[in-house]
């Protein structure tokens, strides 16, 4: 299965309500979403925390993924990260978070490929059931919406 394209779109979205945690308020995110389409019609969906990762797929990363094949993860690593692109700025992870995003549409490729779900193809199930946690972090007062203030609440609002 070969890459036929590989596209990268920042976006911008409010929150009905304010993230708050540690650091402050957030009242949105910008990521950017990565689709890695193939030759055989699959689009693979990644997602890169910052859209600054856009312009680096876009204009760098893409044309070095066209026409590989979409399952050699690491042969994708290979093209989009040379061993010294990681060092050439301890400031800036931009690019590795550029690729982690390809990486994700990659995996997300070989689950529509192989109709299976992505934890059968690292390994399996390690739990039946995944306890609930929240740490660090609530949704505050929005315009229309009014945010959880106590463990309860949280809890309230993710049932």
């Amino acid at each position: 299965m070969r890459i036929r394209r590989v596209k990268a779109t920042p976006i911008n979205y409010r929150l009905e309500a304010p993230y708050v945690w540690v650091f402050g308020e957030l009242d949105g995110f910008s990521p950017t979403i990565v689709e890695v389409e193939t030759e055989d019609g699959l689009t693979g969906i990644g997602e890169a925390p910052t859209p600054g990762a856009a312009a680096i797929i876009n204009d760098v990363l893409a044309s070095r993924l066209a026409s590989r094949d979409a399952f050699d993860i690491a042969g994708a690593e290979e093209v989009c990260l040379p061993f010294w692109s990681g060092v050439q700025s301890i400031n800036d992870r931009t690019r590795i978070m550029a690729f982690g995003a390809i990486e994700m549409a990659l995996w997300d490729l070989r689950g529509k490929a192989w109709k299976q779900p992505l934890y059968q193809l690292l390994g399996g199930a390690v739990r039946k059931d995944i306890p609930f946690t929240d740490y660090f972090s609530l949704r505050g007062n929005g315009a229309k919406v009014k945010g959880e203030k106590t463990p309860e609440e949280v809890a309230d609002y993710c049932v």
